[in-house]
């Protein structure tokens, strides 16, 4: 549970950093001009945190319930999405974005 937690945090901040980043301002203008999928994508860190959670899952993988493997990692990456959405959220009130 602890590696869980410690990688919500990762998905979080990454999150939380490409989205409301001054120093991404630019890249994000750019690729709102050419891209709408790409452009909610981007105005979210839930969105994007599931996309980051299953890319860090891949580099560091994670079982959270001992079940069947596929639906395990699953449920692994839908938990680790959620507490990363909450860090997020707690992020986005304490400065104000």
């Amino acid at each position: 549970m602890i590696k869980a937690i410690l990688l919500s945090m990762v998905v979080a901040s990454i999150s939380f950093f490409l989205v409301h980043s001054q120093l991404l301002n630019k890249q994000r203008k750019w690729i709102q001009d050419r891209s709408d999928s790409l452009t909610a994508l981007l105005d979210c860190c839930y969105c994007l945190g599931f996309w980051v959670a299953a890319v860090v899952l891949i580099i560091f993988p994670t079982k959270l319930f001992g079940i069947y493997a596929p639906a395990d990692y699953v449920l692994t990456w839908m938990v680790i999405n959620w507490m990363a959405s909450l860090q997020t959220l707690a992020a986005s009130w304490l400065w104000g974005e």
